[in-house]
């Protein structure tokens, strides 16, 4: 038997069987640890005593009878170089264990001893010795040792390398708690990392509605714009397609028609991204159907705008599931805050319609709500294409039909002369362009280059389109 007491006092600690610690390599480090999980007591401030000799980590005889070892507390108040070694071991075991272990009372015993309660967080992981303990704790959620380091007087605004500070980094974990108290304890809720985001951003684009909540209750600005893209929370909320953040926002009147960088408002970027929800939520707070980016393009042109697979992939965080080694049977979950209609898994397999024609149909209901909103329909992006233009380009025949039954002009010719239906003849689809010619498109109009329709086919190979050109169609001789 083993027996472990205070050396002032006599009283027992801990007992342990011999056997627990007899084949381990360095025991009495061993038996340290073993009383740091028994009884709180940090590793580096024990100091263990056989005869009144002190114990390395690996010396200890072990004999048949019972051992009694007396334990004595270090702190920092010897001289200076012996202060030095142990102010790194009390810090390194505060960062290394104790705050990423939330144990609140190894915490408080380290920092009694003299450990620094700013110092930075060594470890490989969580951007390494950049970040302080505070920073470190707040990221994990441990309430406890974040009420302790507030207490020691921790600098509750300290940055780790991607300049997030701790209320960022609980924000962006949700937890909630933990965010409260350091906004009670005087955090700053607008304090931009290095992305140009503010607490606030981080948590509307994640969706955390009640870490949003609980920054507006503390006042964080709701209209402050990034640095970098001059994105607001609300846009940040919309282009995720986070309708309850958007709401929560809206609710606390931010501003819908804040433009970013490239001059596109939140209603722009839930209508690129079809989230249909988002759309509604910005269209009944009175945003802005017919504002026009730098670029010309309207929030209906961006909903008439289909990304290709590689774009609607690079812009959302996905996670796929591979299942019976098929590379057409997979799973994408849309990372969502649970209240948009896109929030489900698509599976793509051989015989169903391609993945990108499913994102697409978000992008439709998006349209159809703008239209249904009076978004004009005739205005012209920098480059004189109209939505008309854009769906047909892309070969969008069910936002086609939506717009034509809205009255979009067939033969309006963009900057360089183009019509819909020569858009849809250069890029070979032959349902968009059967369309327009039901709806009496012109076909002798020619581009700025003299080219018509036909002519762009036949250059670009498309023989169908070709064909059906040069044949009279039979809508044209109705009267």
């Amino acid at each position: 038997m083993l027996r472990v007491c205070w050396a002032i006092g006599g009283e027992e600690l801990a007992t342990f069987s011999v056997r627990d610690v007899r084949h381990v390599h360095q025991p009495v480090k061993y038996l340290k640890t073993l009383l740091r999980e028994r009884c709180s007591i940090p590793v580096s401030i024990q100091k263990l005593l056989h005869d009144g000799h002190p114990l390395n980590d690996s010396q200890l005889q072990w004999r048949d009878e019972p051992m009694e070892l007396m334990l004595v507390l270090a702190s920092c108040h010897g001289q200076q170089d012996q202060d030095r070694k142990l102010l790194e071991k009390l810090n390194g075991e505060l960062s290394e264990y104790a705050v990423r272990h939330g144990n609140a009372e190894v915490v408080r015993r380290l920092l009694d001893a003299g450990a620094d309660k700013d110092c930075p967080a060594f470890s490989s992981l969580h951007f390494a010795a950049s970040e302080t303990v505070l920073v470190l704790a707040a990221g994990l959620g441990h309430l406890g040792v974040v009420e302790l380091l507030l207490e020691r007087g921790a600098l509750i605004d300290g940055r780790r390398r991607d300049g997030r500070t701790a209320l960022s980094c609980s924000g962006l974990n949700r937890h909630v708690e933990v965010s409260r108290l350091l906004l009670q304890a005087g955090a700053h809720p607008d304090l931009f990392d290095s992305y140009g985001m503010t607490a606030l951003h981080d948590a509307a684009l994640e969706g955390h509605v009640e870490t949003v909540d609980l920054l507006v209750e503390y006042g964080a600005e709701l209209d402050l714009q990034t640095w970098n893209s001059h994105g607001t929370p609300l846009i940040e909320a919309c282009r995720r397609g986070r309708v309850r953040s958007a709401r929560s926002l809206l609710a606390a009147r931010a501003s819908h028609d804040l433009s970013d960088f490239g001059g596109k408002t939140a209603l722009h970027h839930a209508a690129q991204e079809g989230h249909k929800k988002t759309v509604e939520l910005l269209l009944q707070h009175g945003a802005d159907t017919n504002w026009q980016s730098c670029c010309g393009s309207t929030a209906l042109i961006e909903a008439c705008r289909k990304p290709n697979g590689e774009e609607t992939f690079g812009r959302r965080r996905e996670r796929r599931v591979y299942s019976n080694d098929t590379p057409y049977d997979w799973s994408i979950e849309w990372l969502s805050d649970g209240d948009d209609d896109r929030t489900a898994d698509f599976h793509l397999r051989p015989d169903r319609e391609p993945m990108h024609e499913r994102f697409w149909r978000g992008n439709i209901q998006a349209a159809k709500l703008l239209l249904e909103a009076r978004a004009r329909h005739d205005l012209s992006d920098s480059g004189g294409m109209t939505a008309l233009h854009h769906a047909a380009q892309k070969g969008h025949v069910e936002v086609l039909t939506l717009l034509l039954q809205h009255g979009a002009a067939t033969d309006f010719q963009s900057s360089n002369g183009r019509t819909p239906l020569i858009e849809a003849c250069r890029e070979g689809h032959v349902r968009a362009a059967l369309l327009l010619l039901e709806a009496r498109a012109r076909q002798d109009l020619s581009d700025s280059g003299g080219m018509t329709a036909l002519d762009h086919a036949a250059q670009q190979g498309h023989t169908e389109i070709s064909e059906l050109l040069s044949t009279t169609c039979p809508c044209l001789d109705e009267p």
